[in-house]
């Protein structure tokens, strides 16, 4: 139930409060941030896993929704991606055989995800609207 609070109902009660305002928008957006684990799941992680496959649900539930506001609603969701929480959280040796696993032979930069969700709000993207966007560097094929 832990994972359900922390990565799902934060998000569901920040879009609730936040229909308001978008409305008023002139470019309104909603990105929500979930894990390639909501895509492909990982044994020993089932209430993250589930957390995360539901947070792209509720974007495509929110995108239907909103579309008639003209808000667009998307998903980004990055695989292992190198932040100081990352390092804390994996050795050395495991980040380099996460990255070894990779297709791209790296993990992820914070530039890649800002450069994804950067797009989504530009209006190069104005007919994206329910999607799932991996930033995984391929590892969601493997």
């Amino acid at each position: 139930m832990k994972d359900i609070n922390l990565h799902l109902t934060g998000k569901v009660i920040a879009i609730k409060h936040a229909i308001p305002l978008l409305k008023k928008s002139q470019t309104p957006r909603i990105i929500n941030i979930a894990s390639r684990l909501g895509t492909k799941p990982m044994t020993d992680s089932v209430g993250y896993c589930c957390a995360e496959a539901a947070v792209i649900m509720l974007t495509k539930v929110a995108a239907l929704e909103l579309a008639l506001y003209g808000i667009r609603v998307n998903t980004v969701s990055p695989a292992l991606t190198d932040t100081p929480f990352a390092r804390r959280s994996y050795t050395k040796d495991e980040f380099a055989n996460f990255a070894k696993k990779n297709p791209l032979s790296r993990i992820g930069k914070t530039t890649d995800v800002a450069n994804v969700i950067k797009f989504l709000l530009s209006t190069e993207a104005e007919y994206i609207n329910g999607e799932n966007i991996n930033v995984s560097g391929g590892i969601l094929l493997v």
